[in-house]
């Protein structure tokens, strides 16, 4: 089998945005879930800052696992700005409509770096991607 070259090499921002856009849709999926839970008083307002804290721990490790996986040999770069992209989005939000109040964002860059750590953790060789495809070439 020999090895054909199809010239697509893969886009790190192409990546990052598939990597936000997840994220954002993961939040605004949980923050329906935790609306649903209290709604239904199977979650008390009490708790609903440690829902949050799942919900953007959870959007910034599917966002950067995947970003890092499309992002080809460039997954570090990939994961880190996806996750930075995030904070940049929630950021944003903060300042449209609440305000600016940023009261809770150390805790917030806390999660999203340690969301990101665990995603580049587990991309790693060990895991459960394939490793380097190797080609057999037929000798003469």
């Amino acid at each position: 089998m020999m090895k054909k070259i199809s010239g697509r090499a893969p886009s790190l921002w192409k990546s990052v945005a598939a990597g936000l856009g997840l994220g954002a849709v993961w939040t605004l999926v949980s923050a329906l879930i935790i609306a649903k839970l209290v709604d239904s008083e199977v979650l008390p307002m009490e708790n609903v800052g440690y829902g949050s804290m799942a919900a953007v721990l959870t959007a910034v490790f599917a966002g950067a696992s995947v970003a890092g996986r499309r992002a080809g040999h460039m997954v570090v770069q990939a994961a880190c700005l996806s996750g930075a992209a995030y904070f940049v989005c929630l950021l944003m939000v903060n300042v449209l409509f609440f305000g600016a109040q940023f009261a809770g964002m150390g805790i917030t860059i806390l999660l999203i770096v340690l969301a990101t750590g665990m995603a580049l953790m587990s991309a790693g060789k060990g895991s459960s991607r394939k490793g380097r495809r190797r080609y057999k070439i037929p000798k003469a």
